[in-house]
Parts: structure tokens; C-alpha cells; sequence
């Protein structure tokens, strides 16, 4: 299980005694009308640094949908959730000197009614571009239609490599082999789909596997790679593929699928000159002719 202490957070600028947990109802500054006495339910941390999801509470709307948390006269609105700077979020609410946490169930119930509608979000935004189309219908793309259902198509499927996938053990992968890597869809020329690559450092977390991560080379077979000096040729199956050492990145073990192997069956693994070829162009490519 993860470690949930990792997201427990000091928001000292406001209350240097203010800890943030999932569930937590605390007093939060509104950043329009600078007013303090607002409550809030802490939701969770978001993508960006130092912003916070939260769910503001109020009095009963019969106007608006609402979820009644036990032992308070406000109710919580989950549709209304807002990102906030973290330091903008005060001390935690206290009733008879007992802090005051929703129940798990409650914090379910919200954060399945937030979700719902971040999902609601995403296709809406794809139905806007949809319209953009109609409106360009001179402007014949039918790829675009593509390229849309691989994004949603992925969404799916990343969801599930995240939190369906569980790794109860490290596997064996073999630095400077070769494996497949579910790399997803990305943005405008970057390598997306599943490909084969290099694992060129390992990040082996023993105490969670889940969290292990390997920072991998993808290589390609398309010939016209060979133009780029980063773009290292290595052997595999007896052709020539090459290693796009601009392509490096850090994946986490939830994405490898397979080893790709040679014509007996075992994991491919590059050889010494081909190891070091890729060391020296990296350091090149990284740094620099004059570094």
C-alpha cells in the first residue's frame, strides 16, 4: 500500500500547526473577497505545486446537489470544488475540542461526485472540438477523428495500468535490455504507443514495488532515424534499430509489458560497444561538444 504519509502537508503560512489529511474540514481565506470564516472539506493535492482540491461547505441549497456530512448543519457541495493556493487553507474545524474529519464513507461519496464530473469535463471539451469541426467543415481531417479516439482510448486504458495493475514484486529486468513499454499517447512528435526500449537505469523501490520506475531509451527501426547523431544504431534480431537518446524518460514498472527477445527466446541485451556508443553520444547529446 502506499505510504499516505507523503501526502500530509505543514501549510505554515497560514497555521504552522495546520495539517492537510483527506477528509479534513478546515477554515480556508476565499481568494475573491479575502473572507476567512469559510469551511472547506480538504479533498486532495493536485498536479500543480502548492494547490490543494477542496469542497466547499455551506448552508443547505435545495437549488444545488448537496452531500449532508453527520454532525454538522452545513452540507458539502462536491460539485463546486474549487484548486486553491495551500496556503490559503486555515486551521481545522473543531467541535468540543475534537478536530473534525468526514467519515470515509462521506469522503467517498464526494470524491466520486468531484470525479464524475472532471470526467464530464474531458468529453465535453471533446464535443467542443467536435463543434470547431463542423464549423471548419470545409477543412477535410478525417484524421483528427483518430487522434481523439486514441487520446480517449488511452485515458481508459492508462487508468487502468495506474490503478488496477499492482506489482507485488520487483521483476528481473535486465539493465541494457530490451523491453517493451506501454509509452501512451503524447503530444505532437513525441514517440506514443507501445515500443520497445532500452532500461537504462533501475529505481527499484523493495519496499513497494508498484513504485519502482526505470528510466528508459526507446528505439525505433525507421531508417531515417540515422540522420541524428543521438539516434544510436544498435542490433536487434540482426537489423539495425536505433536508440533515441532525445526520447529518454522515467517510466514506472506499471508500464512494462514484455521483454522483446531473440530468435531463442531470451531477452535481447546490448553489447559492450553498443552500451558504451550510447554512453558517449549521451554525454553529447546532453552536454555538448565542448563540455
Amino acid at each position: 500500500m502506499r505510504d499516505s504519509r507523503r501526502n500530509r502537508m505543514s501549510t505554515s503560512k497560514t497555521n504552522a500547526t495546520t495539517d492537510l489529511w483527506f477528509g479534513n474540514v478546515h477554515y480556508y481565506k476565499n481568494p475573491l473577497d479575502g473572507t476567512t470564516n469559510n469551511l472547506c472539506i480538504y479533498l486532495c493535492h493536485t498536479n500543480l505545486a502548492k494547490r490543494v482540491c477542496i469542497v466547499p461547505m455551506d448552508e443547505i441549497d435545495e437549488n444545488k446537489f448537496y452531500i449532508k456530512i453527520s454532525r454538522m448543519n452545513k452540507v458539502a457541495y462536491p460539485l463546486e470544488a474549487f484548486e486553491i493556493k495551500e496556503n490559503l487553507i486555515g486551521k481545522q474545524l473543531s467541535l468540543r475540542g475534537k478536530r473534525i474529519t468526514i467519515s470515509y464513507e462521506e469522503y467517498l461519496d464526494i470524491s466520486e461526485s468531484v470525479l464524475a464530473k472532471l470526467c464530464h469535463k474531458v468529453f465535453h471539451t471533446y464535443h467542443q472540438l467536435g463543434s470547431i469541426r463542423r464549423m471548419n467543415i470545409q477543412n477535410v481531417d478525417y484524421s483528427t477523428t483518430e487522434d481523439h479516439y486514441k487520446y480517449i482510448t488511452w485515458f481508459e486504458h492508462k487508468t487502468n495500468i495506474q490503478f488496477h495493475k499492482s506489482i507485488k514484486r520487483n521483476p528481473g529486468l535486465i539493465k541494457w535490455g530490451l523491453y517493451y513499454i506501454e509509452i501512451g499517447e503524447n503530444v505532437g512528435s513525441e514517440l506514443h504507443k507501445l515500443r520497445p526500449a532500452i532500461i537504462f537505469r533501475k529505481n527499484v523501490s523493495v519496499k513497494n514495488p508498484s513504485d519502482s520506475s526505470y528510466i528508459v531509451i526507446p528505439i525505433t527501426s525507421k531508417k531515417r532515424a540515422s540522420k541524428y547523431y543521438f539516434n544510436v544504431p544498435i542490433t536487434v534480431n540482426g537489423d539495425v534499430n536505433y536508440a533515441k537518446l532525445n526520447d529518454i524518460r522515467r517510466v514506472s514498472v506499471k508500464r512494462v509489458v514484455r521483454p522483446l527477445c531473440d530468435k531463442a527466446g531470451k531477452t535481447i541485451v546490448l553489447n559492450a560497444a553498443e552500451k558504451q556508443n550510447i554512453k558517449n553520444n549521451l554525454k553529447l547529446y546532453l552536454f555538448g561538444e565542448n563540455e
